[in-house]
């Protein structure tokens, strides 16, 4: 794992909407275990899925690098958050690294809408990732994250949605060179032919 230059510079992103900082704040007072009240929020990057808006939001917090992602309509929500030490960034044997799955679901009829996202050092320009059904996406690298979503009708008991996680990842560098990265998905998805080799902080 190369730079993060952006980080490093301590201006990832742009700063977060007002909104979101405080519904950032709002969540933290009521935490048990919370970050420092002073902490500013980073807006690095919005997405759309199931016609809703998706906020990718960063800061720094002792030597970890800290994401977290809410929709941006309810900035105040628990919302999906991960922190990563420079260290583990350090001693990653590719150059990105999945911080976290991610999976949200609302409406009625209910929409179902999961992915990933991570942090890329400055060598990387896209992230590859691939679900169980064979579909591949291509992502773009900025502010040294990434971040994938996407949405599906959430189905019933009786008609259950399509069971589809991401499966595997791989970073493309700027120069088109291509290195896996550890990732194991959360429910095992189907590795019929084996777990991914290569070393992994996840366990089966």
């Amino acid at each position: 794992f190369d730079g993060l230059s952006s980080w490093l510079r301590g201006e990832p992103g742009e700063p977060a909407p007002p909104s979101e900082q405080a519904g950032f704040e709002a969540r933290n007072a009521s935490s048990y275990v919370s970050f420092p009240g002073d902490t500013k929020l980073r807006l690095l990057r919005r997405v759309q899925a199931g016609g809703e808006s998706f906020s990718l939001l960063g800061f720094r917090s002792g030597s970890s690098l800290c994401l977290r992602l809410v929709r941006s309509s309810r900035p105040q929500a628990y919302g999906v958050n991960e922190c990563v030490t420079l260290g583990e960034l350090r001693s990653s044997p590719a150059p990105a690294l999945v911080a976290s799955e991610a999976h949200f679901h609302f409406g009625d009829p209910a929409i179902a809408v999961d992915g990933v996202f991570g942090f890329a050092d400055d060598t990387v320009e896209t992230i590859v990732l691939q679900r169980l059904r064979g579909d591949r996406r291509e992502v773009e690298v900025s502010s040294n994250v990434f971040l994938f979503l996407r949405a599906q009708p959430m189905g019933t008991v009786a008609r259950p949605g399509r069971f589809d996680p991401v499966m595997r990842v791989e970073a493309v560098t700027k120069t088109r060179a291509r290195a896996k990265v550890p990732f194991i998905a959360s429910d095992l998805g189907d590795y019929s032919g084996g777990l991914p080799a290569g070393p992994s902080y996840l366990a089966p």
